[in-house]
């Protein structure tokens, strides 16, 4: 174990601190101010969950969430100035402002309880927030970000945000004003450890620079951090949470083979970015970091969320049959624990918008006993993959005539031991697509067999939310598949339209029923 990371973490718990402000919960009522029991009790059921770290960030958008001294909001703006109370981000925002003027430090209680309930403690730092930047107008952007302009990236959108309007890191006005932050968080709090959090959002240099040029830029950067831990006399971690796919990670300007190399970075979370990615490039980051600790990541999203207004969304909700199948899948192909994302987003985060159809709590029971691979391996499973804006290599893919779609999916279960393929009876697979299939004759294969058409007028298994599930069965194409036909490892299975519409797939499920 690399001797800064004194413990051996299996399950990472990030908390985004807005939550706390957000969320309905059934810690306190909403239209109230948040208490101590809000806070207390998002750090205490992560515990009782099986997490061994919290995680907590500090960003308010671009606002700080603590008493800044770097950039000090919360002692002149943020004293007066009146949120709107139209939006559900005004409303976080007042909540927040009443929160932090009464004197309350969401970090330091936040830490002082996850000691008290013996977890480590680190801060995940957003290292380039970008949240509602395409409207300059909204009240949660830093007065840096306002008025430097010139320090922005420029060029495109960004099909996940405006990229041209995020801060450029070729900049050391930039680069200084976001030290700043990490600096003063490491100085004033006790912390177990530090994640740099490159993903949210993945927009640090203009597209026309070269890897060569920016990833030094990058890697000193890292090393200023490193160097400022070293001088504060503070031996702990940095985690890197990245794109779960290496050459994204590229883009952004991370050599991470070289930060890893040199000890500047300990722990790499590998993630999604927002919908769960079942089919993230563990291996690749596996054979390139041989020896680091390894984290993948889910969330609470498991399909396209449906955009209601800045920062929420109507999503589909990961299940607990897909949670623990996908952190087998994670295991097996090497990741050493799991790394939990907008958790708690299972809550309803809109402040009652009706639009929002599920208002349920956190699916925390997925969460037990996650990390015991010999019981996850003996449990009924429910693979998938979905599309996936700028991450999936796979979907969405269009099936036509004479335009054949082949799709993978990681089955981690070992059908060559016995006692495992005896416990499984069946299998059905289903692709869901955009628009009806009705029309459309689909075959299937699985290494040249071609699978039996079947029927299953529900979902595969038991759903308990609503949001992004399909009104009735049209979309979805099913089919039998043997389980002798299974085998662990990436299973490849292919689909020909014989005659009807065309089709676009934009989801694959495996269901291995016992």
């Amino acid at each position: 174990m690399n001797s800064r990371i004194k413990k051996d973490y299996k399950l990472l718990f990030n908390d985004d601190g807005f939550c706390t402000f957000s969320n309905a919960s059934k810690y306190q009522d909403i239209n109230k101010p948040v208490g101590l029991s809000q806070v207390y009790g998002y750090v205490d059921e992560v515990v009782d969950a099986g997490c061994d770290l919290f995680l907590l960030c500090p960003n308010m958008y671009q606002l700080p969430g603590w008493d800044s001294a770097h950039y000090p909001y919360w002692r002149n703006t943020g004293k007066i100035i009146e949120f709107p109370k139209d939006t559900a981000v005004g409303k976080v925002l007042t909540r927040a402002q009443e929160f932090y003027l009464a004197g309350n430090d969401l970090i330091q209680l936040s830490l002082d309880r996850a000691r008290k309930r013996g977890i480590d403690f680190f801060i995940t730092w957003r290292m380039n927030e970008c949240h509602g930047i395409d409207d300059e107008s909204l009240p949660n952007h830093s007065k840096f970000w306002r008025e430097n302009p010139q320090f922005r990236i420029g060029g495109d959108e960004n099909k996940i945000g405006r990229e041209s309007k995020a801060l450029c890191f070729i900049h050391k006005e930039v680069r200084d004003y976001q030290f700043g932050f990490i600096k003063e968080l490491c100085e004033s709090y006790d912390i177990d450890g530090l994640e740099l959090d490159f993903l949210r959002f993945p927009f640090f240099f203009p597209k026309k620079i070269s890897f060569n040029e920016k990833a030094p830029i990058m890697t000193q950067y890292i090393r200023r951090i490193r160097d400022m831990l070293d001088g504060l006399g503070k031996d702990i971690p940095i985690c890197a949470r990245v794109h779960n796919r290496l050459d994204f990670a590229r883009d952004m300007g991370l050599d991470i083979k070289a930060c890893v190399d040199e000890g500047l970075i300990d722990m790499i979370n590998i993630s999604p970015f927002y919908i769960t990615q079942p089919e993230g490039d563990i291996e690749s980051f596996r054979k390139l970091l041989l020896d680091t600790k390894l984290y993948a990541e889910i969330t609470q999203c498991a399909g396209t969320p449906k955009h209601i207004e800045l920062s929420v969304e109507e999503s589909r909700k990961s299940t607990t049959e897909q949670i623990r199948s996908i952190a087998y899948s994670f295991f097996e192909r090497g990741a050493d624990g799991i790394s939990l994302f907008n958790f708690v987003y299972y809550r309803d985060y809109s402040f009652g918008h009706p639009a929002k159809i599920d208002r349920c709590e956190p699916n925390f029971k997925a969460l037990k006993n996650i990390c015991d691979r010999s019981l996850l391996a003996r449990e009924e499973k429910h693979y998938y993959i979905n599309e996936n804006v700028n991450f999936s290599k796979q979907l969405p893919a269009i099936l036509e005539n004479g335009r054949n779609v082949k799709l993978k999916i990681h089955v981690a279960d070992n059908f060559n031991d016995d006692s495992i393929k005896s416990l499984f009876s069946k299998s059905i697979l289903r692709i869901e697509s955009n628009e009806s299939a009705t029309d459309s004759k689909v075959n299937a294969y699985l290494d040249g067999t071609m699978l039996r058409k079947t029927i299953y007028e529900e979902e595969l298994f038991d759903q308990p939310y609503k949001g992004g599930i399909p009104d009735n069965h049209n979309t979805y194409k099913d089919f039998l598949v043997p389980i002798s036909e299974l085998k662990k490892g990436w299973n490849e299975f292919e689909f020909k339209m014989m005659e009807g519409k065309p089709i676009t797939i934009v989801r694959m499920e495996l269901a291995l029923y016992h």
